[in-house]
Order: structure tokens, then sequence, then C-alpha cells
């Protein structure tokens, strides 16, 4: 298949999830939803309060999933160390590892002004 980078995004991301969806399934906490078509099974781990795994199916067969496979604490909250997510359409597993996570830090304003560089161009009005 043509490469999706949407699914990508599709699959780190998630809503707010009731509770009248939720079911137990062995020691986590499962959600199936059908969102556009597809279907979207969320595990949450409830000791951790924390998302273990999403698949997207479509048509029953697994399009992309993200798997955390290992977590650190930050003041009391669960994060990923490690996700796995496998693309099955494109045949291609990522593997990523978060280093050191902070929570809602201070960030400087520095980070926000726009460079000086000589070639701007005002889009206004275009």
């Amino acid at each position: 298949t043509a490469f999706h980078p949407l699914w990508l995004i599709e699959i780190l991301g998630t809503n707010e999830i009731a509770s009248n969806d939720a079911f137990k399934y062995k020691d986590k906490i499962c959600v199936v939803k059908n969102v556009n078509g597809n279907t979207r099974v969320y595990l949450i781990d409830p000791l951790k309060k924390a998302f273990v795994a999403h698949y997207i199916y479509a048509n029953n067969n697994m399009l992309i999933s993200m798997e955390i496979t290992e977590f650190q604490q930050v003041n009391g909250i669960y994060l990923p160390k490690k996700a796995v997510i496998n693309w099955t359409e494109e045949n291609m597993q990522i593997i990523w590892e978060f280093g050191k996570p902070v929570i809602n830090s201070n960030l400087s304003d520095k980070n926000w002004l726009l460079p000086s560089h000589n070639n701007k161009i005002n889009l206004k009005g275009y």
C-alpha cells in the first residue's frame, strides 16, 4: 500500500473514553469503539491509570497497533518509557524510547521568538 502517515497520527491519539464503553478484560480495562468505519481497541491498566495498548482494525484486519512495553514514573504518574508500533500494512515496526520526561514544565519565552532571518516574506494579504 501507499505510505499513509495519518495512521501513525491516529495510533498516537485518543479522546476521552466514557466509562460506559469499558469492560474488564483479564487484568485490564478494554474499550472497543467504532470511529469512521474502523474499530479501535484500547487497553488500560487500572492500577497504573495508563494506556497500555491501542489497536486499529478495518474489516477485522489490524492496520496499526501501539503497545507500551515499559513505563516510568514521574511525580507519581506512569508515562511511557518504551512504545512499539506495528504498522501491519507497511510491514514496519517502530520502537520509540522516551528519555527524561517532565510534566508541566515552564518553557522559556525565547522558545517562541521568531528568528531574525534576512529572507523573510510577509504573507499577509495573500
